[in-house]
């Protein structure tokens, strides 16, 4: 009787031990349900120049202008992959209204510079020269406020009656100022079958390059005078930002041959930059630095380009005791830097280079 006991606890046991076996193959389980991701803000801004074209006093005119100089000329080949023909090769007849042009060459591009920003620009007016009965020939057109990021606003053609046939292209509202127009030449050679007779085909055929806008006047400027500037800036960033923005002057001498750093000039400070609306304005002068007083929201919270832009209007004033003779002909270039730090986090009043006051700005959301 004692050994049916005993194999029976001895049954017990082993049947635990398989239960408890099983019980662990599930404890020990596993599968892969994938990362999980965490994505983080961006602190991202967009600033350039504009014109306060209602201001009488900036020198502002609004008219048609031809570009100052050419900057990039890269002429193709003729439809038989050869030179264009020499007459056809002077880029620079681009900047007059002269009877000559320039051929692009097929897949060629021209780039132009303009002396100063036309301002709120309107159109782009390209003329093309065709004589007689020609394929179609195409050309993209590109503008850029500092010839690094261009802007396609379209192609001209020279489609239309006549020897000049004039592309007439608008320009997006919210482009502030174009500096540079590249032309660019988009013909199809298959279209030349059967050729057309007389000299190879070798693209388009540009004359002039010009833009419809206002011109900032900024050469005659006076001791005592005043001249007002106007900045843009859009936080292209996903977070909210606290933004500053920083401007360094230097005065320049013309050598002869190239605009050089006056020492002189630079000796002395006869050059003040100010807030143009005083104390109305959103900004307030901190040590070198012009702080917009409100955080600027990023594109998570805010879609619309207009609520994430800002304005500084400053205005840039010449001594008149302290600028003598010596100053006249010279230029004063200034550089304009605007930094954005995070808003959030106390970022402002923590980070490096910044550490400002707690109660510094009107809200810190």
């Amino acid at each position: 009787m004692k050994k049916k006991i005993f194999i029976s606890v001895f049954m017990i046991l082993v049947s635990v031990a398989m239960i408890t076996a099983a019980t662990m193959a599930w404890f020990t389980d596993s599968a892969n349900a994938g990362n999980a991701e965490f994505t983080a803000g961006t602190v991202s801004i967009e600033a350039g120049r504009k014109v306060d074209v209602t201001d009488s006093e900036s020198g502002t005119k609004l008219g048609t202008f031809l570009p100052d100089k050419v900057v990039e000329a890269a002429q193709g080949k003729d439809i038989d992959g050869g030179e264009v023909l020499q007459e056809r090769s002077d880029p620079n007849v681009v900047l007059n209204h002269s009877d000559d042009f320039f051929s692009l060459g097929f897949g060629g591009t021209l780039i132009v510079e303009f002396e100063h920003g036309i301002y709120e620009p309107e159109i782009v007016i390209v003329t093309e020269v065709t004589g007689g009965n020609y394929p179609e020939e195409l050309a993209d057109v590109y503008v850029s406020a500092t010839g690094d990021s261009w802007d396609n606003i379209g192609t001209a053609t020279n489609d239309g009656s006549g020897t000049y046939k004039i592309s007439s292209l608008n320009i997006n509202g919210n482009i502030p100022y174009v500096k540079y127009v590249k032309i660019e030449d988009a013909t199809n050679q298959e279209e030349f079958d059967p050729m057309p007779s007389g000299n190879p085909p070798d693209g388009f055929d540009l004359k002039t390059i010009e833009i419809t806008g206002y011109y900032a006047e900024e050469d005659n400027w006076n001791p005592g005078d005043c001249d007002t500037r106007m900045f843009s800036v859009e936080n292209t960033g996903t977070k909210s930002i606290n933004l500053r923005g920083k401007f360094v002057g230097e005065w320049y001498e013309f050598n002869g041959t190239n605009w050089v750093k006056w020492l002189k000039g630079n000796e002395k400070d006869v050059v003040t930059i100010s807030l143009a609306d005083g104390e109305d304005s959103d900004w307030k002068k901190e040590g070198d630095y012009f702080y917009f007083m409100n955080p600027i929201p990023g594109t998570y919270s805010e879609e619309d380009a207009d609520k994430r832009t800002v304005e500084l209007k400053v205005k840039v004033c010449l001594a008149g005791e302290d600028t003598d003779n010596d100053y006249q002909g010279k230029r004063y270039i200034i550089s304009t830097v605007f930094e954005a730090i995070q808003a959030s986090n106390d970022a402002p009043h923590l980070a490096e280079g910044w550490k400002l006051d707690e109660n510094f700005y009107k809200t810190n959301d």
